[in-house]
C-alpha cells in the first residue's frame, strides 16, 4: 500500500525517493517558491514505498549544502534542479562533497514536535505517510509511558515542569523499529540532558550511573565541561520499570562519543 502523503503540500517539499538511496531532484523554481513564501519553515519530506521508511528534514538543517554551482539541468521541471541522495542517513547534494547526518528526521515526527506536548489528552496534529495511523498519538503514549515511568521528572536534575521534559529515546528512533515504542527504551529528561544524552556527550552505565565524555574533553567549552562535570557519575533516578541493559549497552557502543 502506498503512503497516503498528508503533509500540507503548500508548505512542504514532497518527493517520492528511491528505496536504498533515496535519489531525488529538488527543482531550484519550486525550492525558491517556498522559500519567497515561508522562508526556511518548510520540510524537505522524502519517502519511499516502504513502511517507515520516509525523512522529515527542516529545510535549514541542510539549506547550507544548496550551492548555486551544484545545480544541474532538469528536463521535467524546465529548471534547474539539485540531485540529492541519502545513504546510511547522510544527506548530501551531487557534486558536493559535503554532507549533513539527517537521522534524527528518518521516520520521526515526534522529533520535529514542539515539546510542549505534556498532556495525554491534547491534539497531535500530524501528517501520516502511512496507513492513516496518527503517529502523534503513538508517540504521544511513548511519551506519557516513559514520563510515567519517572514519576514526570528528570531523572538527573529533577525538574518536574512538563513543558521541559523530553522522553528521550535510548535507542535511536531511526536504529531499531521494534524498541521505538517501548517506555523502558526511554529516559524522562529535561531538554538540555536531552540534547546532550542523544548527541552521546555522555551514557548510562548498568548502575544507572552517568558516564561523560572523556575523550577530546579539552575541546568542549567551559560551561559545557562545568555542565558534564556536575553530572558525572550521579545516578539517575530510579524507574518504575527497569530500563534494559542491552538498550543501555546499545547508547554505550553506538551513540557515546567515546564508546
Amino acid at each position: 500500500m502506498k503512503p497516503q502523503i498528508e503533509f500540507n503540500k503548500l508548505t512542504d517539499y514532497v518527493l517520492k525517493g528511491q528505496p536504498g538511496t533515496y535519489w531525488v531532484q529538488f527543482a531550484k523554481n519550486m525550492l525558491e517558491e517556498k522559500l519567497k513564501k515561508y522562508g526556511d519553515s518548510f520540510n524537505l519530506v522524502i519517502y519511499v514505498d516502504k513502511e517507515d521508511d520516509y525523512y522529515i528534514i527542516p529545510y535549514s538543517v541542510v539549506k547550507k549544502l544548496f550551492e548555486v554551482k551544484y545545480l544541474y539541468p532538469d528536463k521535467f521541471s524546465n529548471s534547474e534542479a539539485w540531485k540529492v541522495t541519502i545513504i546510511n542517513h547522510s544527506f548530501r547534494i551531487t557534486s558536493n562533497k559535503n554532507k549533513v547526518n539527517v537521522r534524527e528526521f528518518y521516520a520521526n515526527p515526534y522529533l520535529i514536535n514542539d515539546y510542549n506536548q505534556c498532556e495525554e489528552n491534547k491534539a497531535f496534529e500530524i501528517e501520516d505517510l502511512k496507513r492513516k495511523i496518527n503517529a502523534r498519538i503513538r508517540q504521544s503514549k511513548f511519551r506519557k509511558g516513559v514520563l510515567d515511568n519517572f514519576n514526570n521528572t528528570c531523572c538527573i536534575s529533577r525538574i518536574k515542569e512538563c513543558e521541559l521534559l523530553v522522553a528521550s529515546h535510548i535507542i535511536p528512533w531511526a536504529d531499531k523499529k521494534e524498541t521505538r515504542l517501548d517506555p523502558t527504551n526511554g529516559l524522562c529528561l529535561s531538554i538540555l540532558y536531552d540534547k546532550l544524552f542523544d548527541k552521546g556527550y555522555f551514557t548510562i552505565n548498568d548502575n544507572l550511573e552517568i558516564q561523560i565524555i572523556k575523550n577530546d574533553f579539552s575541546d568542549l567549552s567551559e560551561p559545557l565541561k562545568k555542565i558534564l562535570r556536575f553530572i558525572d557519575g550521579q545516578k539517575i533516578s530510579t524507574p518504575v520499570k527497569a530500563i534494559k541493559t542491552e538498550y543501555l549497552k546499545y547508547h554505550r557502543e553506538n551513540i557515546f562519543i567515546d564508546g
